[in-house]
């Protein structure tokens, strides 16, 4: 055998080695991410834009979250796919924004457009404001779905 040949094949070797060790490694280490699906019912109404608003923790719930998708009101219910997301404890808050204003409208300090929390949280006399400790949940691999229907 000649040298050249020699030390090509050494170094296909090493590559096919380096390449098994990299694949073995990857498939033995477990994700700590997945897919978050969000299913909002009770919507009422076609008017504006469904927010949902994913916030993360240390996030304000009541400032800019950590992911936000708009969609389309649908009466037949709606679902939304947050891929790629740690393993960890969210907030989902979503509310229809009736009139586009990108806020949450508000009568008498009461909120006047649908909304809803995760953690089936609901808007009572006694429930005081919401936070994230309230209305908290823990996303993983077994409990991806989030259901909210809207109030």
């Amino acid at each position: 055998m000649n040298a050249r040949f020699k030390t090509t094949h050494n170094f296909f070797f090493l590559l096919l080695f380096v390449g098994l060790l990299s694949f073995a490694s990857s498939k033995s280490q477990p994700t700590n991410k997945g897919t978050l699906y969000v299913h909002i019912s009770n919507v009422e109404s076609s008017t504006g834009t469904i927010r949902v608003n994913v916030f993360k923790k240390g996030d304000d719930i009541f400032e800019k979250p950590f992911l936000i998708k708009l969609i389309e009101p649908n009466i037949d219910g709606l679902e939304v796919a947050f891929k790629e997301l740690t393993y960890s404890d969210y907030v989902v808050y979503v509310f229809q924004d009736e009139n586009n204003n990108k806020k949450m409208d508000h009568s008498f300090g009461l909120p006047a457009e649908p909304f809803g929390y995760s953690n089936n949280w609901e808007l009572t006399i006694f429930s005081g404001k919401p936070s994230f400790k309230k209305t908290k949940f823990t996303f993983s691999k077994k409990n991806n779905i989030v259901n909210i229907k809207l109030n």
